[in-house]
């Protein structure tokens, strides 16, 4: 393979312009399709939302467009299934395909390397690695609904194309049908993929934290994906006068949700007593609402919006169990996120995880091997029984989710580079070399 992507020079790895130029071209021009038009708001791309779908349909443009394919590169068919999850497919020898895919729906003003470099990353493989080097075929993806920003609940593009929806995700997906936007989506008989038929998924995303900077690595091997319980605790109390009621005899809503906080946040800290970082519990109190709040009215109710983590299975249980106890014994009102309870931590495909590793060892780029406390598609792909695999690369200050989220251009290239030469070891492997 000659993609000139990283040759040594003194000890440093030089980025291939080329690769660089495409790579920022790509980024930024996904950039405009954003609701925010200040500079400093960062990017909201919700999902099924116009932005969302202008991006697609510009993505869309430019897998069409054959000008761009390198030499030797066979045509690419485009397609959408039900839900707008966009495909680009190359075909080849074997019935098999590798997918290489992610999302661009965001967070509300959230940042634009989310989800959009592992996009890029299959959209730029799908145009360069020529046919002579692919004995599997060739999937880009890009993936609808994976933030929950707008649903609560996370990856409906890849649960649908995995025939993985619930009937509690299937009644999110029918309340759209109104949508005008969602008219030509919505139906569940059209899907493109056969995860039997998927040889391997890659997925290429930014760290969203701060370990690879601090580590001074490029390259992060995610070994697994943690497992999450996300819930709602409503806390009622009796509304009142702030200025006439007593201290003593008032039923403030907020003050026992601050208590009820508190007490989950000990409780993370007992079951996290000398765990492991990569399982200890993250525990987020990530949205607290107060119902009809006023200056001068007592509050009467609070929403909560809880997000826990860990790659744990036994110590989530422990926690929802501690939840499930205290809601029983303080009369608050619970709402799980997840129709299961739990969201089980799953892990990535160790023959992948070798291949990265072999590559990465091969051209000397630092790495680290490590867990992703983020949730990603390639859990959902993961748990259809394909074999998944996921690269990092640094989050500057390692920030995401933010206005103020940003990678490097070199840094995203070299990832993308990563990933065409983990396909095309795949796809040597397969033919015998």
């Amino acid at each position: 393979m000659n993609y000139n992507m990283y040759s040594k020079k003194k000890n440093q790895y030089k980025p291939d312009r080329k690769l660089v130029y495409r790579v920022r071209q790509l980024i930024r021009r996904i950039s405009e399709f954003n609701e925010n038009t200040g500079q400093d708001e960062g990017t909201t791309r919700l999902c099924f939302s116009q932005q969302e779908r202008q991006a697609i349909n510009y993505l869309k443009q430019f897998l069409n467009n054959e000008k761009l394919n390198k030499p030797g590169v066979n045509k690419i068919l485009v397609k959408q299934d039900g839900i707008g999850n966009l495909y680009g497919i190359r075909h080849a020898p074997h019935e098999n395909y590798i997918m290489v895919g992610s999302h661009i729906d965001t967070v509300p003003n959230g940042g634009n390397f989310d989800g959009v470099v592992g996009v890029i990353a299959g959209i730029i493989a799908l145009k360069t690695i020529p046919i002579a080097n692919l004995n599997y075929g060739l999937i880009s993806t890009t993936w609808r609904c994976e933030e929950s920003s707008r649903f609560g609940v996370p990856y409906l593009g890849s649960r649908y194309a995995m025939d993985m929806l619930t009937n509690k995700h299937k009644l999110l997906k029918s309340k759209l049908k109104n949508d005008k936007l969602l008219n030509e989506y919505i139906n569940s008989n059209i899907r493109i993929i056969n995860s039997e038929r998927l040889r391997a998924y890659i997925e290429l995303h930014i760290e969203q934290g701060p370990i690879l900077v601090q580590a001074q690595r490029k390259i992060g091997i995610v070994i697994a994906i943690a497992g999450n319980y996300r819930f709602d605790l409503e806390i009622n109390g009796k509304p009142g006068h702030t200025g006439a009621v007593p201290m003593h005899l008032r039923d403030d809503a907020v003050r026992k949700a601050t208590r009820a906080i508190h007490i989950i946040f000990e409780k993370t800290n007992e079951i996290n007593y000398n765990a492991k970082p990569e399982n200890e519990l993250r525990v987020s109190a990530s949205n607290i609402i107060v119902e009809n709040g006023t200056r001068t009215r007592i509050p009467s109710n609070v929403k909560i919006e809880f997000d826990i983590r860990s790659g744990d299975l036994e110590k989530l249980k422990e926690m929802r169990e501690f939840i499930h106890y205290l809601v029983n014994k303080h009369n608050y009102v619970l709402n799980e996120v997840n129709p299961y309870g739990i969201e089980k931590p799953v892990l990535m495909d160790g023959n992948l995880i070798d291949k990265q590793e072999s590559i990465l060892k091969q051209y000397k780029i630092p790495y680290l091997i490590m867990p992703s406390g983020a949730g990603h598609d390639a859990k959902i792909l993961s748990k259809a029984g394909v074999s998944s695999g996921m690269l990092f690369i640094p989050s500057i200050d390692g920030i995401s989710h933010a206005p103020e989220e940003r990678s490097t251009y070199p840094g995203v290239a070299l990832g993308v580079d990563i990933v065409m030469r983990l396909i095309e070891k795949i796809n040597r492997e397969r033919i015998g070399k």
